[in-house]
């Protein structure tokens, strides 16, 4: 029995053994979340997604896919109060699923916007820091109702919490060239 389960998952495991890798060689924070945002995409067969970071009060974007630049600029910068999926994790600090676009109380504005790239669902995933607040964002969208299963919104968990100790050390990493940079100045 087990070895049908793991052939069923094998597509899963094999993408994040393969984001694992490339993972490692990246090291700064964009360039993390753009190989993860590909990933959760390709894994879950979405025709576009963004990936955001979390910047004082909002979210900034880092990375699309599929979306033409003249319908990313009313969201290059989210909020809380913003009329998306992705300020709606903001608030809620949890992933927040839209079905379908047609029949999703509260998100009626977004909807309009979506409807110009025929978007009709979306998945926005957090990446949560220890202290539960939002780090990061991914987030998935299709041109269909979609309706993610149990294991692919496991698989999606799976990735925000692979990627956020690669995010601390690109931090941490930015942090100490800072570091350095400012001594050297100052020597």
């Amino acid at each position: 029995r087990q070895p049908v389960a793991l052939d069923r998952e094998r597509p899963e495991l094999e993408g994040l053994h393969a984001l694992s890798r490339r993972l490692l060689e990246l090291h700064d924070e964009t360039s993390l979340m753009r190989e993860t945002m590909l990933t959760a995409a390709e894994l879950l067969g979405a025709q576009f997604a963004t990936t955001q970071m979390r910047v004082e009060k909002g979210l900034r974007l880092v990375a699309a896919l599929g979306v033409p630049e003249e319908y990313l600029d009313p969201f290059r910068f989210v909020e809380e109060g913003g009329i998306s999926t992705c300020a709606a994790v903001l608030r809620e600090r949890r992933r927040v699923l839209v079905v379908n676009f047609d029949f999703a109380p509260g998100f009626e504005a977004f909807a309009r916007e979506a409807a110009a790239l025929r978007i009709r669902a979306a998945v926005s995933t957090p990446v949560l820091d220890e202290g539960g607040e939002v780090a990061a964002m991914i987030t998935l969208y299709f041109d269909r109702p979609f309706q993610p299963s149990p294991r692919d919104l496991r698989v999606l968990d799976l990735l925000a919490q692979h990627v956020l100790p690669h995010l601390q050390r690109a931090h941490l990493a930015a942090e100490l060239r800072h570091s350095i940079n400012f001594n050297c100045a100052l020597l």
